[in-house]
């Protein structure tokens, strides 16, 4: 089945500065057993899409990273935790896109970045980065839902992100599946209930004349200036009380 490819053009503003709060410690009772409300997307973590009752459409981006001398790297046990390709000469991202506003909960404060697809949900600001693919024989490739962006022989995709409290403050979100959110700062966002594992991925973009570059709210990225570097938060359950699977 052949995809369209969604593109959107967003005016990117740089985020204006967002107060630090502390949220009240959580309790167990505190657990959501839905997906906040709002448009937006989270990348695929290894076993899939996290369900609970939310309904969630699936999408890719195929990345064709510099050909001469190609060194993409990532961490090495990626491919537990991150759904994907990872290979020395081409990337392969997957995302899970939750397109419906749905009526639930606010998202909690904390500091992590999500997908745009459409609005971002209240408490985000957005941006992107733009990744300046292979000039040469470029087999760039995506299908499916997609988060806001450009999908063409370059890739720019757009993010919501918030920073209104501590990491070490830990967040109440789905736990019955496992997820991945993006880090915003230095350290992963603390989820109650679950444990954390942090991986990377680190794109070798073009190397002669490269125009990689970012805007406003995105995820971490240590890169540099002609590669980019991301981190992906995994979270899966350490609680043996029973869940409720959406």
């Amino acid at each position: 089945m052949k995809y369209g490819i969604v593109v959107v053009v967003v005016l990117c503003l740089s985020a204006s500065p967002v107060s630090t709060t502390t949220s009240a410690t959580p309790s167990a009772n505190d657990d959501p057993i839905a997906w906040p409300e709002g448009t937006y997307g989270l990348m695929e973590a290894a076993t899939g899409c996290p369900g609970s009752y939310a309904s969630w459409h699936v999408g890719y981006r195929k990345y064709d990273t510099e050909n001469n001398g190609p060194h993409n790297y990532f961490s090495g046990d990626i491919q537990q935790y991150l759904s994907g390709t990872f290979a020395l000469n081409d990337l392969e991202t997957n995302f899970c896109m939750k397109t419906q506003v749905d009526n639930g909960t606010a998202w909690p404060s904390g500091t992590y970045c999500l997908l745009k697809y459409n609005l971002c949900p209240p408490g985000f600001k957005s941006g992107y980065i733009y990744w300046d693919d292979a000039d040469s024989n470029n087999h760039d490739a995506a299908g499916g839902t997609l988060p806001d962006g450009t999908y063409d022989k370059n890739t720019k995709i757009f993010y919501c992100c918030r920073k209104d409290g501590s990491t070490k403050t830990a967040i109440h979100l789905p736990r019955d599946r496992q997820f991945v959110l993006m880090r915003y700062s230095t350290t992963c966002q603390a989820v109650y209930g679950m444990n954390l594992h942090e991986v990377y991925v680190r794109w070798d973009d073009v190397d002669d004349a490269n125009e990689d570059s970012s805007c406003g709210a995105h995820p971490y990225d240590d890169g540099g200036l002609n590669d980019h570097r991301l981190h992906f938060c995994h979270y899966s359950s350490n609680q043996t009380a029973p869940v409720v699977v959406g």
